[in-house]
């Protein structure tokens, strides 16, 4: 059934909403930080399924500004913006590729780009302390094991809400 613009700015702005709440837990529950950008990343399925991936992504855009601007601690809204939200769409395209072994190189590839650059950015642009020193590839290896056990959670989450839930979205 196709859906109505306003329909789809009303489901967008609902879900924008939701995921800005649940980030702000964020700054309630500190220890939730990463499964909170996780789950406003996969708010984004639902939008994708429902409206369509233009909508989608005006929706990560909202998100992103309002989780950096409304949101106290920062960290969680940066780690939505440089991953969790952005992955979904890329998720999207990589697995049109119908190639496991390719799908999982790239995947493995932005992944680690991607931890790089914020460890990199919280070293050197926030000043962080490097309190990793010579732990920084165990680091690497347990948050590689983690996304892989995250991304295969995420696409049973995906098939479930596609074949099972679609008629409510």
């Amino acid at each position: 059934m196709k859906k109505g613009f306003t329909e789809q700015i009303a489901y967008g702005g609902i879900v924008a909403a939701l995921s800005v709440a649940v980030l702000f837990l964020s700054a309630i529950i500190p220890s939730g930080q990463f499964g909170f950008a996780a789950a406003a990343g996969c708010a984004l399925v639902l939008v994708i399924l429902h409206s369509g991936k233009k909508t989608a992504f005006l929706v990560f855009i909202a998100v992103s500004v309002l989780s950096l601007l409304l949101i106290p601690g920062k960290d969680t809204a940066l780690v939505y913006v440089a991953f969790f939200g952005p992955y979904t769409f890329i998720k999207n395209y990589i697995e049109r590729l119908g190639n496991l072994l390719w799908e999982w190189v790239i995947k493995l590839a932005f992944f680690n780009a991607d931890i790089t650059i914020l460890y990199f950015a919280a070293k050197f642009v926030f000043k962080m302390p490097d309190e990793l020193g010579h732990t920084l590839a165990l680091f690497f290896v347990i948050y590689n094991v983690t996304f892989v056990l995250y991304d295969i959670a995420f696409s049973r989450l995906i098939s479930v809400i596609s074949f099972k839930l679609k008629k409510f979205i």
